[in-house]
């Protein structure tokens, strides 16, 4: 049987993504503000909202404000504007995996730029039709036109653009097989990531070299450099940049036989580039699946897969992923007895590669290299042997004025003198008013302290005043003596909030209890949770209501007159799971509103789902359901608010979600409640590790 080898070409990750002059992060707000603007400045914004849009994967909606610039400027004819929405034509159809429209595109724009002597865009726009040709196996030109483009980019002093140029270059000889010199380029790029901070190119950059190691067979570094790039993409939420970590982490797990773990790696990348609508990188995690099923055995079905790779890189054009696929194809094939048509795809391969790979183009491409470090250097040097003939020609000239000068020495001397004077008096003049500004800004500085001091001691004495309306432990463990309350605001103050009311009822003493959770967290919500507190006392204390239901109803009513004193109109309001427990009987009354009611019995649990609407203004209100349940002994009641459940964390940055906090309640049912609560907030740190808490979390556990 022949030794199946992977080929891990496909792993690079491009620096390819431009940096519009102005960048919005909240897309939105720049469709709000290209509302307001007219003729160019308007175009211009629809212009980078398209840059927005691809940025995520939302092609559609690119392709929309594309199309809307274009036809405004059809009227308005600004070539500068002409010149934007051309560059990013050639983008678009590059990120769609265009790459030979893209490149004639490019050809188009080069010329518009070039007659508006507009230095930046010669520089995209040549960095672009080298990102092209690269993809297109033309390596030659690719590195032409990123050696053209580098200087402009120099000369400008962007610093990002330099990068992703640099890590281009660096794709050139990984594409090349000279995997040493390539990490030589990434290393570049990534001393000025690190200096610029630019967490975004770090995490790329670290992909990178970790894919050039796998290609030297150094795959236990290489899985390292992974991780690094998953931790820090993680951190800054680069969710493209995560597919690549993964699908390279796959094909490490390919290599050490964890072929489960390969394929949970893979689905996490696959679901990102489908989200992204990128064809070259949905085919790279097909050819990883591929990979998996040869490794299965199962031939037929990496030959299935395999045969929509080759249909969508034929389409691109790029004899990179062809090859790829070519290569996959022969393999699965010979593995899978069919040796003819191995022979077939094996010959395509080797034509394809030749294309690309040879000794004429890394010769070429060395000469690109060295001719560019020339010409740099040549430009050096010749400036310096100008700088030192300009010296020498100066030093005779200033001999032949010596004599003259010599007589004036005196008269400047005393001049000189007066100057000096004269500026002595203002620098004195200007120190003193330096010495005044300083003073104004230590007052001013001291002043934002102090009123930050004041802020936050407001905030936190807000804190005391909530903590106040909580139902004490002393209370809680009266009521329920076998329980626990997991309380995690994320902010000081919080719009979560837990409570308690007992009601004397004619036949038995119940405890009416609460999870609740109002709009927002912080200050925000903790006034909201302030109104809807109030809400349930008076529905309890004031009317005398104790089914839940109708509890629910009362403080729906109060909490939304509340809201209508206000001019403007306030949709904000609460989720809320509230029980009614007589504990003699055993018998529980609950009502929910959006929140649910679990109830663990034998290893199993019973989940009660609420009414569907929150506690404020709601379009299709009704009257809330009022739920009776018999209890058993044992029985572990379980409320809570949505916090712990949307928190992020884990290996791939997702939910925590319902089905894995069930999991986390089973396994922790059987222990004492004071215990469940320790599990429960571990298993939520260890979940969420250096990640931000998303938002406020409530859980009540109480036991029968």
């Amino acid at each position: 049987m022949p030794n199946f080898k992977y080929k891990k070409l496909y792993t690079l990750l491009f620096l390819v993504v431009t940096i519009p002059s102005f960048y919005f992060s909240n897309t939105d707000s720049l469709i709000n503000i290209s509302n307001s603007l007219k003729d160019t400045a308007r175009i211009n914004a629809f212009v980078k909202i398209a840059g927005e849009y691809i940025n995520v994967g939302e092609m559609d909606k690119a392709e929309k404000f594309l199309s809307k610039a274009h036809d405004e400027n059809t009227i308005a004819k600004n070539k500068t504007s002409e010149l934007y929405i051309a560059l990013k034509n050639v983008f678009f159809n590059y990120k769609k995996s265009k790459f030979k429209l893209a490149y004639e595109l490019g050809e188009e724009a080069l010329p518009i730029a070039i007659n508006l002597n507009h230095t930046s865009g010669i520089a995209e726009c040549k960095m672009y039709m080298g990102m092209c040709a690269g993809r297109l196996g033309d390596f030659k030109k690719a590195l032409e036109f990123y050696h053209q483009s580098l200087p402009l980019f120099e000369s400008l002093k962007n610093v990002s653009m330099q990068m992703k140029l640099y890590s281009n270059i660096a794709g050139v000889y990984f594409d090349q097989l000279d995997f040493k010199m390539a990490i030589e380029y990434f290393k570049k790029t990534l001393y000025m990531a690190i200096r610029s901070n630019d967490n975004k190119v770090i995490g790329q950059t670290y992909n990178n070299i970790g894919s050039s190691l796998s290609n030297l067979k150094n795959d236990k570094e290489a899985k390292e450099y992974y991780l690094k790039a998953v931790k820090v993409n993680l951190l800054s939420n680069n969710k493209y940049n995560l597919g690549y970590n993964y699908m390279n982490l796959a094909s490490c797990e390919i290599i050490e036989k964890n072929l489960e773990k390969a394929k949970e790696y893979n689905k996490e990348a696959l679901k990102i580039f489908t989200d992204f609508k990128d064809p070259y990188s949905i085919v790279s995690c097909y050819c990883v699946d591929a990979d998996i099923f040869i490794e299965e055995k199962k031939y037929k079905k990496a030959i299935e897969v395999l045969e929509t790779c080759v249909t969508i890189s034929e389409k691109t054009g790029s004899p990179l992923l062809m090859e790829r696929t070519y290569k996959q194809m022969a393999t699965a094939y010979e593995l899978g007895g069919d040796l003819k048509r191995s022979v077939t795809y094996m010959k395509k391969y080797i034509n394809t590669r030749d294309s690309i790979i040879n000794d004429e183009i890394r010769e070429e491409v060395t000469k690109k290299q060295l001719y560019y470090e020339f010409d740099k250097k040549s430009l050096s040097d010749s400036l310096e042997a100008e700088s030192k003939q300009k010296y020498l020609s100066q030093e005779l000239e200033n001999n032949k004025r010596s004599a003259s000068l010599q007589k004036n020495i005196s008269l400047i001397s005393l001049l000189s003198l007066l100057i000096v004077g004269v500026l002595a008096f203002y620098i004195y003049l200007g120190s003193q008013k330096n010495k005044q500004a300083s003073k104004i800004i230590e007052e001013q500085k001291r002043i934002v302290e102090r009123k930050n001091t004041e802020i936050l001691d407001s905030i936190s004495y807000a804190k005391r005043i909530q903590t106040a309306i909580l139902p004490s432990n002393r209370n809680v463990k009266q009521y329920f003596k076998d329980s626990f309350i997991l309380y995690k605001p994320k902010d000081i103050v919080a719009g979560d909030f837990y409570w308690m009311e007992p009601v004397n009822l004619p036949t038995a003493n119940c405890i009416l209890f609460a999870a609740a959770d109002c709009t927002g967290h912080g200050v925000p919500g903790a006034l909201v949770s302030v109104v809807c507190h109030n809400a349930l006392n008076r529905s309890v204390r004031e009317y005398g209501i104790t089914e839940p239901g109708k509890i629910l109803d009362k403080t729906k009513e109060l909490v939304i007159a509340e809201f209508e004193k206000s001019e403007e109109e306030v949709l904000d309001g609460m989720d809320i799971s509230l029980c009614l427990l007589d504990t003699k009987t055993k018998k529980l009354n609950w009502a929910g509103a959006n929140n649910p009611l679990w109830i663990v019995r034998n290893g199993e649990i019973i989940e009660y789902k609420p009414d569907k609407q929150p506690i404020g203004k709601f379009e299709q209100a009704k009257s809330f359901t009022n739920h009776v349940i018999d209890l058993v002994k044992n029985d572990c009641i379980y409320i809570f608010t949505d916090g712990y459940q949307d928190q992020f964390g884990g290996e791939f940055a997702k939910k925590f979600k319902a089905s894995k906090f069930k999991e986390v309640l089973l396994s922790v049912t059987e222990q004492p409640m004071e215990k469940q609560c320790t599990l429960i907030d571990k298993a939520f740190y260890d979940w969420k590790v250096d990640l931000e808490q998303v938002d406020d979390i409530c859980i009540i556990g109480i036991r029968i």
